[in-house]
């Protein structure tokens, strides 16, 4: 669950064997450009962080069969450079890292996801 929106109305991110990603509003209704077809399976848990720095908070999700990583605007529309493709497949979860200390998740300007500990720029 995520304050997608600032503070106010937790938003429901729930990834699923059908190979897509729910978001879903406080109310149960889909958020504007979810469900989003991930291209495979989404079994381990999404990550929500700022790793671009605009200020707007991402989702990140990773599609368990097929080694794909995406950062997710959050109205469901693709970030620029993304998806990512990693050679460890897992049912595990994506984290958002501040790798630089800088405070914002991926070293700022580009977006970094650990994903058990294959890191992509």
């Amino acid at each position: 669950m995520a304050y997608l929106d600032g503070y106010g109305e937790l938003s429901v991110i729930i990834g699923a064997t059908d190979s897509m990603l729910y978001v879903l509003g406080h109310d149960g209704t889909h958020r504007t450009g979810f469900p989003f077809a991930c291209g495979g399976k989404v079994e381990g848990t999404a990550a929500v962080g700022d790793p671009d720095g605009d200020g707007e908070l991402e989702i990140a999700a990773a599609c368990s069969d097929r080694g794909l990583v995406w950062l997710l605007e959050r109205d469901g529309t693709v970030a620029e450079g993304w998806p990512q493709t990693v050679a460890a497949q897992s049912t595990g979860g994506v984290s958002l890292v501040d790798v630089t200390g800088d405070g914002v998740e991926g070293g700022g300007g580009g977006a970094t996801c650990e994903r058990h500990g294959v890191s992509i720029p």
